[in-house]
């Protein structure tokens, strides 16, 4: 080769590496064993080692076992498939795992034979955490932030699925506040707004961590208690709930006395879908009101 073309391959050369460099994407390259034969700058300073640190090794030097192993699988089904793969992987970055998009790729000679496979991944750890915080946030009342009703038909047919497989009992509650509606006629519905987050928070302390605690319009929530060994059990649960929704509601300068009523289906006693337990539930429910209100009623 002579010395002009030995230049141009050096210049090329030392362009890539100028643009890999620059990049903010993590580059790299591995033989077929797995051992590293170029890393660039972003790879470098994420890990903390100098480039020429890695050539040679593999990523079980370099990385926790289970990563290691995932980065090694995904490297073989680009050798064994000889393609392009999109892959998403973590990766231990200053004590924290952050998430990855990877494109992986097969490297071959001018002859057409595979020798390596490459590496161009990028973070998208907060795009992810982003997604999560709008689906959580999607699940949420907005204005109570305990479940909405998308949520609660959710957790309830996960709930009766795992019942159906257990044969466990499912309690439905529903409770709402007893002439609820006087409070934002007479003091408006700011002041009813804090009544019902108030409300809410009540709810949650009162009821178990498995419980799920839901609103479904108004002053109307939802209470799903699963694995109850009695209807007695969830029905005590339930009176305590309405006893402390009871307490007087102090929000700025007014004192805001309210009794709360429910109803509670059970499955699968009251039915064995959403629909027919959320009515019946209701229906008891109506029932408490009728007979008075401040007291809850079985289906």
């Amino acid at each position: 080769m002579e010395k002009s073309e030995l230049e141009q391959l050096q210049q090329r050369l030392n362009l890539f590496e100028a643009i890999a460099d620059n990049a903010s994407a993590v580059i790299g390259a591995k033989d077929l064993d797995g051992r590293y034969l170029y890393v660039n700058q972003e790879y470098s300073r994420l890990f903390h080692q100098e480039k020429q640190s890695f050539c040679g090794k593999t990523d079980h030097e370099l990385f926790p076992q289970d990563i290691a192993t995932a980065f090694r699988q995904a490297d073989l089904e680009v050798i064994e498939k000889n393609k392009v793969i999109t892959v998403e992987e973590k990766a231990p970055v200053d004590g924290k795992i952050r998430d990855y998009l990877s494109i992986k790729f097969p490297i071959s000679d001018s002859e057409g034979n595979l020798f390596a496979t490459g590496l161009v991944a990028t973070d998208i750890t907060e795009r992810k955490e982003a997604e999560q915080e709008i689906i959580r946030l999607s699940r949420l009342d907005h204005l109570t932030q305990v479940a909405n009703r998308s949520r609660l038909e959710q957790r309830l047919e996960e709930a009766i699925e795992k019942a159906q497989a257990n044969k466990q009992l499912i309690g439905v509650a529903i409770i709402d506040l007893d002439e609820f509606k006087p409070v934002n006629d007479t003091y408006g519905h700011h002041i009813g707004d804090s009544v019902l987050r108030l409300m809410a928070e009540r709810l949650v302390n009162s009821c178990r961590s498995s419980d799920t605690v839901a609103r479904i319009g108004g002053d109307e929530f939802v209470v799903v208690l699963e694995d109850i060994k009695s209807m007695e059990e969830a029905i005590s649960s339930i009176q305590r709930s309405i006893e402390t929704l009871n307490n007087t509601y102090r929000i700025e300068s007014q004192a805001i006395n309210l009794s709360a009523s429910a109803g509670i289906a059970f499955y699968p006693q009251h039915g064995s879908e959403i629909i027919p337990l959320l009515k019946t539930a209701d229906t008891a429910l109506y029932r408490a009101k009728k007979l008075g209100r401040n007291q809850l009623q079985v289906a």
